[in-house]
């Protein structure tokens, strides 16, 4: 049975700071030399509620899920499970059997389903807290891919990603979003006295007008909470989308999340 709470209440960010030395060695389970083996003790920096953190790039796998993992899987094996019903994914050169949570995923089964049989290790980052390598893969754990390599590009690009990370500049700027809530204020209350308070047909056109540049306006916020990238605490961003989506512009946050995420992977 999949422990779904796992994501929804894991341990605090801070929990996951930590060295690499002193930590439990991964199973020892004999595989070929892989990518894998090659980085096993490495640390890399991963974000977890909008604060960069450095941890290992590999956990301990599951004792159970070591014992019966497939020694030779191979990118082409892997390339045959990419329905919703055979869902299996590659983070860092591990396989993941990931079908039964396929309907669970908080951004929607179509991402998921999109990247099935093929790495995802770049998309998976980008998406989701360094909580989630530690408390949810494990359990969804199948084995290393023995042939999985990175190109001269990917390695460009993931050591990029890595600067950017170290250097804080992926952590939000909350000052923009207060400054951003003080304008839609302003254009949500001057919509609402220049059409209710006041009686000309003027007033009245300049009002709708505000109104929907007030919409047009929310809409980069929506965007920004539904990917829950304003205070990247998921429940305080889904409580957000809700006032933001559902209320005030009358989009269901659960809905964009279905069906907009796809786009991105």
């Amino acid at each position: 049975e999949i422990d779904i709470d796992l994501y929804k209440n894991n341990s605090s960010p801070a929990a996951l700071v930590q060295s690499s030395e002193g930590m439990s060695p991964p199973t020892k389970v004999t595989r070929p030399p892989s990518y894998v083996s090659e980085h096993r003790h490495k640390e890399i920096w991963r974000e977890d509620e909008g604060k960069a953190y450095k941890v290992p790039k590999y956990y301990p796998d599951l004792k159970s899920r070591a014992q019966a993992a497939h020694k030779d899987l191979t990118m082409a094996e892997v390339a045959k499970h990419d329905k919703r019903d055979d869902l299996w994914i590659i983070v860092d050169g591990k396989a993941y059997d990931v079908t039964k949570f396929a309907d669970k995923h908080p951004g929607g089964w179509l991402p998921m389903m999109n990247l099935g049989g093929k790495d995802c290790t770049d998309a998976f980052a980008n998406y989701h807290p360094a909580r989630v390598y530690k408390t949810m893969l494990p359990q969804y754990y199948i084995g290393d891919v023995v042939d999985y390599k990175e190109s001269a590009f990917v390695k460009g690009h993931r050591a990029m990603r890595q600067q950017l990370l170290e250097e804080g500049l992926f952590e939000t700027r909350m000052s923009f979003y207060w400054g951003l809530a003080a304008w839609l204020a302003f254009l949500g209350f001057t919509a609402m006295y220049l059409t209710l308070g006041c009686a000309s047909t003027v007033a009245h056109l300049s009002g709708a007008a505000i109104l929907a540049l007030f919409w047009q306006q929310m809409a980069f916020l929506g965007h920004d909470i539904g990917h829950n990238a304003v205070s990247h605490n998921r429940s305080k961003d889904s409580a957000g989308g809700l006032v933001i989506g559902n209320l005030l512009t009358g989009i269901s946050c659960a809905w964009w999340k279905a069906s907009h995420n796809v786009h991105h992977v």
